[in-house]
């Protein structure tokens, strides 16, 4: 159990999860005494309308796993920026450990396989492979059999290795995906994996 106040940081990315709706993600923009707002949620711009007193989810990733709490939307302003306003829960529960070290530089990737391109945000990374935000796009890449790739830039150094899905997760409406690099004598891993400890939290 970790306190809502040690979790919910400004600039700090969350997932936001009614009832029955689509997972959406935010980023934290303002704290007050005991109210945090976000951004307009508008994943796959699909934007995400709720009302006061509703209800919802909030899951944030931190280095050990997923945790999650339950709050209530308390305000909401017509600034894009700092749209909604939620209560700040009292402590959050880990749901979720983590398959990969925690990485901070989160990063765009491009998956391709065939004719087919899915852009996506990276979660974290090590030598062995990529944990990734799970978008239609890149579940019909993965629905389609094809061989794929994937391509990622760290620092000043760019990547490009065959992928496999190691696992995905939609627990509590999360989708993010694990990837596995293969085929690939040629990727240096000593050099990812000590990028990935210097940006491990």
């Amino acid at each position: 159990m970790i306190y809502g106040k040690d979790i919910l940081v400004v600039n700090h990315k969350i997932c936001i999860t009614p009832a029955n709706q689509y997972t959406h993600e935010a980023i934290i923009t303002s704290i007050e005494e005991n109210i945090f707002w976000i951004n307009f949620p508008n994943y796959n711009k699909q934007p995400l309308f709720l009302t006061i007193k509703q209800n919802v989810e909030i899951s944030a990733a931190l280095k050990l796993g997923l945790y999650t709490s339950n709050t209530t939307l308390e305000k909401i302003n017509n600034d894009s920026k700092k749209f909604y306003g939620f209560l700040i829960p009292d402590n959050f529960i880990k749901t979720r450990e983590r398959k990969y070290r925690r990485s901070l530089y989160s990063n765009n990737l491009i998956f391709n396989a065939e004719n087919l391109t899915a852009f996506t945000t990276m979660i974290d990374f090590s030598a062995g492979g990529v944990q990734v935000y799970l978008t239609p796009e890149l579940e019909n890449i993965i629905n389609s059999k094809h061989k794929m790739f994937v391509s990622l830039q760290i620092e000043n150094s760019s990547f490009y290795s065959e992928v496999r899905l190691s696992w995905q997760n939609k627990t509590k409406n999360i989708p993010v995906a694990g990837f596995e690099f293969i085929n690939n004598d040629n990727l240096p891993r000593g050099k990812i994996a000590n990028l990935s400890i210097k940006y491990t939290t």
